[in-house]
């Protein structure tokens, strides 16, 4: 709040103000303390606080540096290698999720972990949509972070938003194993479905590393529906 000039009531302060307001007919009046030098630095005044605090010049060459960055943002993604790609967006999620928390760097940030863990609320949600949609050029919905809970997945979205036509079928596997991380690692170490799925994902990894010498298996993985892939492992394993 003191970011955007709003600054922080004293308790005494905030309850004299209460008390003031008690059975007062001008009590939906709000009392404030405002920054308005910081509140006249931002792009845009808050429509309700036009009246107070009068809207710069800066708007109409922002809005023009803000389209120009989203559209490079694109161009740099497509002369990218894709692994380079999705570092670059997570990267950029990563940044103004620490901005918006009061964060230092971004390296505070874990990609993999919620982000109502880190600390966002509704408010919060709201502020690092409308960064992202700043950043990027794309009209994002308000229940963004809710929708793709990590960075890490907040990130995939993004990344196939930008570039729809080349959106990566690895971006979804990759969340979905994210999603299996998260998953067993909140299991029991005692609990014998933990096992069972170390065994299962072992089983896996010896499988696809001899798939690997099979063509007509490798081109049937290669299009094969999440489904397909499923019933693949399952058959392989010998759970079906």
């Amino acid at each position: 709040m003191t970011r955007v000039g709003v600054g922080a009531l004293s308790v005494a302060e905030g309850l004299a103000l209460f008390d003031a307001a008690i059975d007062r007919p001008e009590a939906t009046l709000v009392p404030m303390r405002l920054d308005t030098r910081a509140l006249r630095a931002q792009d845009q005044v808050p429509a309700l606080l036009s009246g107070i605090v009068r809207g710069t010049t800066r708007r109409t060459a922002t809005v023009a540096t803000e389209s120009a960055d989203a559209s490079s943002l694109a161009g740099r993604l497509a002369a990218l290698p894709e692994a380079d790609r999705r570092q670059l967006v997570l990267d950029l999620v990563r940044e103004h999720t620490a901005t918006v928390l009061g964060h230092g760097t971004a390296s505070s940030v874990d990609a993999g972990q919620a982000f109502k863990e880190l600390g966002f609320d509704s408010l919060t949600a709201v502020e690092l949509r409308n960064r992202l949609n700043a950043a990027t050029g794309l009209r994002l919905r308000a229940t963004l972070v809710f929708d793709h809970p990590t960075p890490a997945e907040l990130a995939d979205h993004l990344r196939a938003e930008l570039l729809p036509e080349e959106a990566p079928a690895a971006a979804s596997v990759l969340t979905d194993l994210d999603r299996l991380e998260r998953g067993f690692a909140a299991l029991d170490p005692d609990d014998g479905l933990r096992a069972e799925v170390r065994t299962r994902l072992q089983g896996l990894l010896s499988n696809a590393a001899e798939v690997t010498e099979d063509a007509g298996v490798a081109t049937r993985l290669e299009s094969a529906t999440t489904d397909e892939l499923f019933d693949f492992i399952d058959s392989e394993l010998g759970m079906s």
